[in-house]
Order: C-alpha cells, then sequence, then structure tokens
C-alpha cells in the first residue's frame, strides 16, 4: 500500500463525522432500550435512525482512510476501497428510506398496509440506485479539497433520490401541520409530539438532500454536518418529553 502525507482537513471531517455516528449510534441504543413501550410506527422510526448510523460509521471510516494517506486523487477510483466504501455509504443511504416511508406514511394515512407498500416501493427504488451506482461511472471520481473527497452519484439515482426526499418532503410537512391543527383543536399532547418527530426529520431529510447533492463542500460542509446533531438533539428531546408527558398523566390520573 503506497502511502501519501496526512490529510488534516480530511481528519477533521473524519473527526466531524465519527462525532456524529456516535450521537446517533447512542440515540439508536436509547431508542432500542425502550422498543417494548414504542408503538409501530416509532419502532420504524428506530430502524431509521439504526440506518442512519451506519451511514455515519461508514463515511467516517471512508474520511479516516483517506485522511491517513492511504487513497490518493493519483490512484485508481474504480475498484478502490474507497470506491468501496462510497459504494456501500451510498447502500446504506438509499435503505433509510423503507423504514422512514413506513413510519411517515403510516403517521399521515394512518393504515399499516399503506405504510408497508411505501416502503416496499422505497426498498425497489433503493435497490434500483444502488445497482446503478454499483455500475461502472455510478460514481464520479472524489473531487478533492481541503476538508473533503466527496463522490458524487450518477443522475439516475440522483433523481431516484430527488424523488424520494420530495415526496418525503411533502409528506413531513403535511403531517407535521395536521398534528398541530389537531393539537389546536383537541388539546391533544401526543399530536404535538408527533408533530415534533416530524419536524426532527423533516429538518434530518432537508439536510440530508442537500449534502447528496454535492452543492456543498470544503470547510462548509463541516459546518454544515454540524446541524446534523441538531436534529439528532430535537429528536432526543422529543421522545424523552414524551414519555414524560404520559409518566406524568399516569401519576396525576385519579385511582
Amino acid at each position: 500500500m503506497v502511502f501519501e502525507s496526512i490529510r488534516v482537513g480530511i481528519m477533521f471531517n473524519a473527526f466531524v463525522s465519527s462525532i456524529v455516528a456516535i450521537i446517533a449510534f447512542v440515540f439508536s441504543i436509547f431508542l432500542f432500550i425502550r422498543w417494548h413501550r414504542l408503538d409501530t410506527a416509532l419502532r420504524a422510526y428506530t430502524g431509521f435512525w439504526v440506518m442512519t448510523t451506519l451511514v455515519w460509521v461508514f463515511s467516517a471510516a471512508r474520511y479516516l482512510f483517506i485522511g491517513t494517506g492511504f487513497f490518493a486523487p493519483a490512484y485508481t477510483y474504480y475498484g478502490s476501497l474507497v470506491h468501496l466504501g462510497d459504494i456501500i455509504v451510498q447502500g446504506a443511504v438509499f435503505f433509510t428510506g423503507p423504514p422512514l416511508f413506513y413510519y411517515v406514511t403510516i403517521r399521515v394515512f394512518g393504515k399499516d398496509r399503506i405504510a408497508v407498500v411505501a416502503a416496499f416501493i422505497s426498498f425497489l427504488l433503493g435497490s434500483v440506485a444502488l445497482w446503478l451506482i454499483v455500475k461502472p461511472n455510478g460514481l464520479s471520481t472524489p473531487v478533492f479539497t481541503f476538508f473533503s473527497a466527496d463522490a458524487s452519484i450518477n443522475t439516475a439515482s440522483l433523481l431516484i433520490f430527488g424523488i424520494e426526499i420530495v415526496v418525503l418532503i411533502f409528506m413531513l410537512v403535511y403531517d407535521t401541520v395536521t398534528k398541530i391543527q389537531l393539537r389546536r383543536a383537541t388539546r391533544n399532547t401526543d399530536a404535538l409530539f408527533h408533530a415534533l418527530y416530524s419536524i426532527s426529520l423533516l429538518v434530518y431529510v432537508m439536510l440530508g438532500g442537500i449534502d447528496q447533492s454535492k452543492i456543498i463542500l470544503d470547510w462548509p460542509l463541516i459546518v454544515f454536518r454540524v446541524f446534523y446533531g441538531g436534529a439528532f438533539l430535537m429528536a432526543y428531546l422529543t421522545i424523552i418529553q414524551h414519555e414524560t408527558s404520559h409518566d406524568t398523566f399516569l401519576i396525576s390520573e385519579p385511582s
């Protein structure tokens, strides 16, 4: 293996990605501990964060590999470990779709069958997108800057990703608005928390859409990725407050 000098900026990107991965992992464990208390929708919500953890674990490993000097722009990209790492990361990205679509669809329509169909369609689309990515030239060679070394996916896969993102954003906004209206009309506390769940996902999905488009590179990418931690924190606080509200209700409920 040929070594190149350590890339400090990309190593810092690996550090930031590692922090995001750790936060996502801890949040996933937090949700799994409460598995018996979660309904079907929130179990799908948990599945989404588990897949998100994999995205960031592999992303951090990829940046670490590049940053330590194992991979240089002059080396052959296709067939390299970096190329394999990019395929794995993209696979994890696309397969966050099924649990996310299940969660959002069941919140919007309230029908398990519709949610299963939506998750299955997302799985099929993700499979097609990944197949196109695995094919020759399915990924571009990484664009190197001081802080980043990111590859772009092919146009067809990006189109599939974009369609899924637009549909998710539409449904998440719709769910948020309807749950807030329900809260105002009925004073239903659960409706408020379901709106907050959707808002945290909306923030993450929008960040992910921008990230996947690769319109942000170099040092702004580092700043941008810090915002992912905000989405995790919001989701965590929502879960905690939701549980607290139920515990308070049970304590105050007359026997």
